[in-house]
């Protein structure tokens, strides 16, 4: 989960950023953002000594993958209807809204966006996705100082920066402001959605997450993240479980991993894995298989050895 983390550092720098330039598309004043049948939440699996390092640790990359989604805002600066080239090579097909004022910025407007292999911000983009307004965005990336309120709707919606392919299907809710220059907040929400996870010459991983919220606070690029939801994981059999960071995960700017934080993972029956951070290097693995708040068994791991 180094990459993963790495995509989560970029996508809190630039959520939705280029939203607040206002440049994209209009809309027809509508909010016409729906959502298909979600993907199955599985039933709740029972967290053993057996089983607890890779529950805890599937929560945990599950999450913050799930968030990283957000890094897809960086694509949208200035659209304009029809086939827009990529800086790297491919297009996206633009749809905007009918009426409004030729800008993406009122409440209500949505744009349509096809990725055709669009190289783009290091990654390549494919698949749908329909960007809409919920409130007024305000501010600018150029200024450092903006928000936005946003949804995004994603179907076979897939970015792949040569290390690990993600695919995405469902809605996502963003919120991001920024006062200055990496400070700021950043939510981001879904009822159902699901995610594969392809890292280069491995097996794909399938993620669906219910109920799921991530908020992530930036000070002067040091990071605080609490993330929450139901994850349904294949790695766990296609089992479900609670999740919930009951310390904020926090990061130095500049670092790759936390320094501090707890997570949870609730199985069936009271079971529990626990996650703590000891420090930016080391995480210790607790599981507590009937929830009497009896430790079974605890390890000791580096964040590279299990990430």
């Amino acid at each position: 989960m180094n990459h993963a983390i790495h995509a989560a550092r970029r996508a809190r720098l630039s959520l939705l950023a280029a939203l607040a330039l206002g440049a994209c598309g209009g809309g027809d004043g509508t909010s016409a953002i729906g959502t298909s049948q979600g993907p199955i939440q599985g039933e709740r699996l029972s967290v053993g000594v057996a089983n607890y390092e890779s529950v805890a640790v599937d929560a945990v990359q599950g999450a913050v993958q799930f968030a990283s989604q957000s890094s897809v805002a960086t694509l949208v600066g200035a659209l304009a209807s029809g086939s827009v080239l990529c800086a790297g090579g491919g297009s996206v097909d633009v749809g905007l809204g009918a009426g409004g004022n030729g800008v993406l910025d009122q409440t209500g407007e949505n744009a349509t966006l096809v990725f055709n292999q669009c190289a783009q911000s290091g990654y390549v983009f494919n698949g749908r996705l329909i960007i809409g307004l919920r409130a007024v965005p305000t501010g600018s990336v150029a200024s450092g100082t903006y928000t936005v309120d946003a949804t995004l709707l994603m179907t076979n919606f897939s970015a792949d920066d040569g290390q690990v392919r993600l695919q995405a299907n469902g809605l996502l809710g963003l919120r991001s402001n920024r006062s200055s220059t990496g400070t700021g907040s950043d939510e981001v929400s879904t009822e159902a959605l699901a995610l594969s996870v392809t890292p280069s010459g491995a097996g794909t991983r399938v993620y669906a997450l219910h109920g799921y919220r991530a908020d992530l606070v930036l000070t002067a690029g040091a990071l605080s993240a609490t993330y929450a939801g139901t994850l349904t994981s294949s790695l766990l059999g296609n089992r479900s479980v609670v999740f919930s960071t009951t310390t904020p995960f926090t990061t130095a700017a500049g670092a790759v991993y936390p320094s501090a934080g707890v997570a949870i993972a609730l199985g069936s029956n009271g079971s529990k894995a626990t996650l703590t951070v000891l420090d930016a290097t080391q995480v210790r693995l607790d599981v507590d298989t009937t929830g009497d708040g009896t430790v079974e068994s605890t390890v000791t791991r580096s964040w590279a050895a299990i990430l």
